[in-house]
This record gives C-alpha cells, structure tokens and sequence, in this order.
C-alpha cells in the first residue's frame, strides 16, 4: 500500500471517531490529488495495473471530503468548527449565507 493510501486511511478513521473536524494537514490533499492525476494517466495510457490503487484512493479521498462536508453543513448556526481549512470555511460561509437566503424566503429569520 502506498504512502499516500496510509495516510489517507489514518485521516479517515480519525475524521469518522472525531465528533468535530480532525485537523488535516492541507498536504494530504495535495498529495492525494496529485497521485490520483498520476495513476488516471497511467490508466489512459493503458496501464490497468494502477486501477487498484486509483479505486482506494478516490473512495477514501472522497469518503473523507463527505465526513468533513457533513461536518461542516451541521454546524450552521452554531459557529465555526474549529480545524477547518481555507476552502472548507469558504464553503461554510457560502452554506450559512444561502441558508439565511432561504430563511429569509420563507420568512423563518426574525
């Protein structure tokens, strides 16, 4: 198992035990898109043997991106979960500003 794969398993088992944001270092992801880039090449190219790795690597990278959205959506109206990275805190900003764009819709903000 690569590396990257070990490292990513390691996230995803704590992100799933912690009951807020794990923090995640912004390298995993770097290095997890990069190698899924590198093997989705590979695999063009007619390397089927990198399937696999590729399989693993985007299940559990996106498994964990859904952990950490889930996360983060259910904290609307309760503040900023500590642990987040930049993009994740600009998705939270843009969430709670549609969801008080709804509210105000229906008439659910005072």
């Amino acid at each position: 198992m690569s590396e990257i794969l070990d490292t990513l398993m390691l996230s995803l088992s704590a992100e799933r035990d912690a009951a807020g944001l794990i923090r995640l270092d912004p390298a995993i992801i770097t290095d997890a898109t990069a190698r899924m880039d590198e093997l989705t090449e590979q695999a063009r190219l007619g390397n089927h043997l990198v399937m696999d790795e590729l399989d693993a690597l985007t299940d559990m990278f996106g498994t964990l991106a859904n952990f950490r959205r889930q996360k983060i959506a259910s904290s609307i109206g309760r503040g900023r979960p500590p642990n987040m990275l930049p993009a994740e805190a600009a998705y939270l900003d843009g969430l709670a500003t549609l969801t008080a764009t709804l509210e105000d819709a229906w008439g659910l903000r005072a």
